[in-house]
């Protein structure tokens, strides 16, 4: 019914692989001009979607995306 308590070995082999995953995932901000792209990425689309800017209505959900995905590359790849 209960989990059994882990032994000194289980918890050191955790602890591992726990400081493992810290060292390979050094996440950064991102700079600020990266930010303001995406964050003007994300209005556009957000303009496109709710048709006030009707050509873009078919790209929205893409240039959401894209935006999203520069934040995302931009915290993992130092310096961008």
């Amino acid at each position: 019914m209960f989990a059994r308590p882990l032994k000194l070995a289980e918890l050191l082999e955790i602890k591992k692989r726990i400081d493992l995953w810290r060292n390979m995932m050094k996440l950064s901000a991102p700079k600020q001009i990266t930010w303001f792209i995406a964050l003007a990425l994300a209005v556009i689309a957000l303009l496109g979607q709710t048709a006030v800017v009707a050509p873009l209505t078919p790209y929205s959900f893409w240039l959401a995306l894209i935006a999203a995905a520069l934040l995302l590359i931009a915290t993992i790849v130092k310096g961008l």
